[in-house]
């Protein structure tokens, strides 16, 4: 298996902690994996391979935070471990186990291995803290002459959202925003639900369901009254395989947001509705929600790589490979 070939290498470049994971880089193929080791360094994860790291990194993340369903299997190749998608797709397999057993124990994602309480100990009186907030800010290097391209994600509630270039005014509206929610909880505004938010296609409202993530350019906020005044939009993406939303759009402007751009590059191909909102600046307990028809989206950096991840079709490539 493709897992058991890269376990060695592997292993040898790690530089972090165990247990730990980070992304393999296979200069033969230039492909990209995510990956996971135990305290052992046991290969527990190997995901399927990627054309760029952004994409290896949301599936080292998703790994780490539980979201995939590992199931043992048993056959020729031997005992290992399968990871899928709550949508069925094949998300990643683990190296060969000796025993079916031994793979059976070692299903359980990192985000549910915790140390046991103490049972000894009187409980210890805990002080008043004040909250954390943490975000993650990745860039990643595009070329010598294109800008570099980043992503922030807010841990709380797993909300993200993508930038070109060292945009660092669009990076702090985003942490503002994140830190003014969690300020405002309980406070309800008041929503309408009226309006529709329109997929453009160059620049035209499409017709089609189906979409390359070069071809959704941006939306169209169909309102039911023109607002007045500064307002704020924000448009989310929504898996239907997941209960997490990714921001993929935000604009400031005067009157009514007749665009709003889109940046999905970094979206898994999946079945997706977009979410916005927008509101008054001077009336933020006012505004609109609208979403958008279903849509699928097609990742063109993931194209047929789903097939590649099954472990027959990983021995014969190998097997192909080594042949003079």
């Amino acid at each position: 298996m493709k897992a058991d070939q890269l376990q060695k290498p592997i292993a040898a470049q790690h530089s972090g902690g165990l247990p730990g994971g980070d992304i393999y880089h296979a200069p033969e193929s230039d492909q990209y994996f995510a990956y996971y080791l135990s305290e052992q360094e046991q290969l527990l994860f190997l995901s399927k391979p990627y054309a760029t790291e952004q994409h290896a990194r949301r599936s080292l993340s998703a790994y780490e935070a539980g979201e995939f369903t590992a199931k043992a299997r048993s056959d020729e190749q031997g005992h290992y471990l399968e990871y899928r998608r709550d949508s069925g797709g094949v998300a990643g397999i683990s190296a060969s186990f000796p025993t079916n057993a031994e793979a059976e124990a070692a299903q359980h994602p990192p985000a549910l291995d915790k140390q046991p309480d103490e049972p000894d100990e009187p409980p210890k009186q805990q002080t008043a803290e004040p909250p954390r907030h943490r975000f993650r800010l990745e860039l990643y290097p595009t070329g010598t002459e294109a800008p570099v391209r980043g992503r922030i994600e807010y841990a709380l509630n797993q909300e993200s959202m993508t930038f070109q270039g060292l945009d660092m005014p669009l990076v702090r509206a985003f942490i503002e925003k994140q830190l003014r929610s969690s300020q405002q909880k309980g406070r309800m505004p008041r929503i309408q639900q009226d309006g529709r938010l329109l997929l453009l296609r160059q620049g035209q409202p499409a017709q089609q369901t189906v979409f390359f993530a070069s071809e959704l350019e941006a939306v169209r906020f169909e309102l039911p009254v023109e607002m007045l005044g500064e307002y704020e939009a924000i448009v989310y993406a929504k898996p239907f395989h997941s209960r997490h939303r990714i921001l993929v759009g935000r604009k400031r402007g005067q009157g009514v947001p007749d665009s709003v751009d889109l940046f999905i590059e970094s979206l898994e191909s999946g079945l997706y509705r977009l979410e916005g909102s927008v509101h008054q600046l001077q009336d933020k307990e006012q505004g609109f929600a609208l979403s958008s028809k279903p849509f699928h989206l097609y990742a063109e950096q993931e194209a047929a790589t789903d097939e590649a991840m099954s472990p027959k079709r990983m021995s014969k490539e190998s097997q192909a490979a080594s042949r003079p």
